[in-house]
């Protein structure tokens, strides 16, 4: 039998308004032409470093690309002789030559972009390498933050897509004291009914976002009704949910939907298949 290798997806949820594919085609390209990196660690940082089409398709069938990661050496930090357990004399250091455009420890991780659907989808695990939703996230926060997106594009939501079984957790919480929802216009076009309704009710009221936050009676617990799930399933992949409570033995427990992203552990045959070709058949819509 042929040895298996894992590979492991997460996947963020992007969302601009006005919305149209080709709008996110041009958000993208955007995003990638300002050649930023993001620092992640001390001396890590990382960027989007490729971008082209998933196929011979028109770019809104989907996007796809590499995150590259890498380091970023300080040059005043100083520098240590391994050899002579020293720190580096002056003259050793002037032996040194690294161009400023070379980058030590550098990593790929591949990416691809529905536009249609407004999702990104990553590598995060891969033969030893990670990536965390959290940190992909923190680099689209970055971007989108450029004067130059925000002229062009206004204000871009990004959400983590999260494990849906985490709603239910919340959900589930024994005595659930508190239910806070926060939900951001949703696209129209999504294939969700849940979705399409709440675009329509911020729609009428000229609202860009929900923040509901419901507090249970003395001695009671929420029993959240249907329209109040409908709003959370909502808020899961479009803002956030958090249920504070207590369980049966009385501890303090607090659920959120940011607390446990969504990842789809993938097994492949390197001698026949291909990494990116596996992100792309387990994600395409």
């Amino acid at each position: 039998m042929a040895r298996q290798i894992g590979l492991s997806i997460s996947g963020i949820n992007i969302v601009t308004h006005p919305h149209s594919p080709e709008r996110y085609v041009d958000l993208f390209k955007s995003l990638y032409s300002l050649k930023l990196s993001r620092s992640i660690r001390t001396t890590q940082r990382i960027m989007l470093g490729e971008l082209s089409r998933i196929d011979d398709s028109d770019l809104t069938e989907g996007i796809f690309g590499r995150i590259y990661k890498f380091d970023q050496i300080d040059p005043n930090m100083p520098w240590f002789n391994v050899e002579t357990n020293e720190v580096a004399t002056d003259e050793e250091l002037a032996a040194i030559s690294i161009p400023e455009s070379l980058k030590p420890n550098f990593t790929t991780f591949d990416f691809v972009f529905y536009p249609k659907t407004h999702k990104f989808f990553f590598t995060s695990s891969h033969k030893g390498k990670h990536l965390s939703a959290g940190v992909v996230k923190r680099l689209f926060e970055y971007l989108i933050e450029h004067p130059a997106i925000r002229e062009n594009f206004g204000k871009v939501e990004i959400t983590i897509i999260p494990d849906q079984t985490q709603l239910e957790n919340i959900f589930n919480i024994y005595n659930l004291r508190k239910l806070e929802i926060d939900v951001v216009l949703p696209n129209p076009d999504d294939n969700e009914e849940d979705e399409r309704e709440i675009f329509s009710r911020l729609e009428r009221q000229n609202a860009r976002r929900i923040k509901q936050v419901i507090v249970a009676e003395p001695r009671e617990s929420i029993e959240p009704d249907e329209e109040t799930k409908k709003l959370a399933r909502v808020a899961a992949s479009n803002g956030k949910v958090i249920g504070t409570g207590y369980t049966q033995t009385g501890e303090k427990i607090e659920e959120s939907t940011t607390k446990t992203p969504w990842s789809n552990q993938i097994t492949y045959d390197p001698d026949t298949e291909i990494p990116a070709l596996v992100l792309i058949q387990n994600t395409r819509p």
